[in-house]
């Protein structure tokens, strides 16, 4: 009798493994088909279409049951089913445990943004989906822009939810969904099976834009006859489109600092809407405008644009061939060997960099432009008082170190990054940058490239390769608590650890399996590649990491270290305080280099050990 059970519950689990898919014949045998419950059903089409193709099952016994409820969990899968995209989000509600079967699909639809659970901890989803929560899912999912009319079709339009009504109205016009026979929605019905495939086959077949959800994307060879969508889900990574055709316009949600390549793409208008993003038009590529957002970056090599708007406050960065260009409630932007048409100039403003601008229309006071751009015409708007003027070379004082006669003599800032081993005296001036206010406006962009310029040189300079060399050596004598700081496989784990890839419970971790040998060129690119990856703000993950350094023994040669920060007055010795200095002021700061210097003046970063230190330091000079 117990071998018997033994066996009959081994059959029962692996029915329930088996799920919704066809028995082999020895269970059939226990129930036979019924006759297909959707024949004559007005879904019927659709219904045997999803099922020939997979996406969807039915019961054992053959039937569909298309009026059947579907849950939130099952309508998120269905969803994700239509969806090229896989990567998963952390979520935090109670009700969605890892143990059940939609634990990742509901981590995936998080991931690209379509859900929200009736509150942060709560997602319901074994709750029943409404008709006008499917649609506002569908809208998200297609990125449908918002219309309330839409909805004047249905009678009873009054009684949908005042958080559904331009999704229902965008879901409705794009034909994703559809009323009953009596004209009404009823948005708080339960959508059954039938109706959540249908309103999906509507998408997957007729979708109105064509959405890139993933990071390296290549689209090549198309005609889109709506949107052209760059999710939310590509982050800061690269898309290429090659041969497109957009007959609507192009919205940009993702992409990075490397970039969004056009060739021979044609469109009406791009819109772009996420910050640092940049933008590279090549072979042909026509636009006839562009809205940019903060910190875009707009390459024209070998394109056509006819329009630029720039509205967001400051950051944007010009090249190439430009025909109009229009700026409004901007503080600045950057010309990188741009030429201009004709440049637009609706309140003040500052142009920095260098290039070419035929026509300035100035329609505000205070407009300012370096002497790098080249303003071959002006003209004055109805009321403004002052013609904009070159900004003028910063001064120092006459006499004797001055020009003949008392003249004031012109002189730029020099920054530079001075580096000092523990044994140097003077160290090596890596970096000695004449700097003009709109050269490399952010600081964290000018700190970043100058780093990545060091370490590129590398093979090239004897100077840095000695340094390098000297630093190995140091590296090799440094320990926490007992463990040496080189071990094998280091760095690769110490990226991993960074980055959330392989997770560590302490700081001491990190640091017992920081660097695998000597420093190159390869380890200094993947620290780069991290900066790049957690500049979009989600830097809180290394900040609580390396906080957690505070109650670590870090030493030197068997001797504690101490560490010191200091500017102006200031002095900063807690390790969490100085990451976040670097990390917030630094790294991912919203400062340019003129703001950077301004409030902090020299700064200077000091190791101390057994009375000697080692010195990184941030600053200026004033060269004639």
């Amino acid at each position: 009798m117990n071998d018997f059970k033994k066996l009959f519950a081994m059959v029962l689990c692996l029915m329930l493994l088996l799920g919704n898919l066809v028995y082999a014949d020895e269970v059939m045998l226990i129930s036979a088909p019924v006759e297909k419950d959707y024949e004559g059903h007005w879904a019927q089409a659709t219904i045997e279409k999803w099922l020939n193709e997979g996406r969807v099952s039915g019961y054992p016994d053959g039937s569909y049951k298309p009026d059947n409820k579907v849950t939130r969990a099952e309508f998120v899968k269905m969803v994700n089913g239509i969806i090229d995209y896989s990567k998963v989000s952390d979520i935090k509600f109670n009700d969605v445990p890892e143990s059940e079967w939609y634990y990742k699909d509901v981590r995936i639809a998080q991931s690209i943004g379509y859900i929200s659970g009736y509150s942060l901890s709560e997602f319901g989803p074994n709750d029943y989906i409404t008709r006008e929560q499917a649609a506002s899912i569908l809208a998200r999912v297609q990125y449908l822009k918002n219309n309330s009319a839409g909805t004047d079709k249905f009678s009873d339009n009054n009684s949908l939810s005042s958080w559904a009504v331009e999704a229902v109205g965008a879901t409705s016009e794009a034909g994703f969904i559809s009323g009953y026979v009596d004209g009404s929605f009823r948005p708080q019905k339960s959508l059954t099976r039938a109706e959540a495939i249908t309103m999906l086959d509507n998408v997957l077949v007729n979708g109105k834009n064509k959405v890139v959800y993933n990071d390296g994307t290549e689209l090549k060879d198309l005609v889109i006859e709506g949107d052209l969508i760059i999710a939310k889900t590509v982050g800061e990574g690269n898309v290429y489109l090659t041969n497109i055709d957009v007959k609507g316009g192009i919205q940009v949600y993702g992409g990075g600092i490397n970039s969004i390549y056009f060739k021979n793409v044609k469109v009406a208008g791009i819109e772009v809407l996420k910050d640092k993003v940049r933008l590279v038009f090549e072979d042909g590529s026509t636009v006839e405008n562009i809205e940019a957002g903060t910190e875009t970056i707009i390459e024209n090599i070998d394109g056509e644009i006819q329009k630029i708007t720039i509205t967001d406050k400051k950051g944007v960065v010009l090249t190439g061939n430009l025909g109009e260009v229009t700026i409004s409630g901007t503080e600045d932007i950057t010309l990188k060997n741009a030429v201009i048409d004709k440049l637009i100039v609706e309140d003040k403003v500052t142009i920095y960099g260098k290039g070419t601008v035929k026509t300035l229309e100035a329609k505000a006071d205070g407009i300012k432009y370096e002497a790098a751009v080249k303003v071959d015409k002006v003209e004055l708007g109805e009321g403004v008082k002052t013609a904009p003027e070159a900004i003028k070379d910063i001064i120092v004082g006459g006499g004797s170190g001055g020009s003949p006669g008392g003249d004031p003599t012109p002189a730029n800032p020099n920054i530079q990054i001075i580096i000092k081993t523990a044994d140097q005296d003077t160290g090596i001036a890596f970096n000695s940058k004449t700097y003009k206010e709109s050269d490399n406006d952010k600081f964290k962009v000018f700190f970043v490239q100058e780093i990545k310029s060091i370490f590129n040189k590398t093979s090239n300079s004897s100077a840095m390769a000695g340094y390098i060399t000297q630093i190995n050596d140091r590296i090799d004598k440094i320990y926490v608590g007992d463990v040496k700081l080189y071990s094998d496989d280091g760095w690769g784990k110490a990226i991993a650890y960074l980055d959330g890839t392989e997770v560590k419970d302490d700081a001491e971790a990190i640091m017992t399996v920081l660097l695998d040998g000597d420093i190159s060129n390869d380890d200094i690119n993947a620290i780069f590649a991290l900066y790049d990856k957690f500049g979009t703000g989600d830097n809180d993950k290394i900040k609580d990491k390396l906080a957690s350094l505070d109650d670590k023994n870090i030493k030197y040669n068997g001797q504690d270290v101490e560490y010191k920060l200091t500017y102006k007055d200031i002095e900063i010795t807690k390790n969490s305080e100085i990451a976040e200095f670097i990390l917030d002021e630094i790294l991912f700061s919203g400062k340019s280099v003129k703001e950077f210097f301004d409030e902090y003046g020299e700064v200077v970063f000091t190791a101390t050990y057994e009375g000697k230190t080692s010195v990184i330091t941030l600053k200026t000079v004033t060269l004639k």
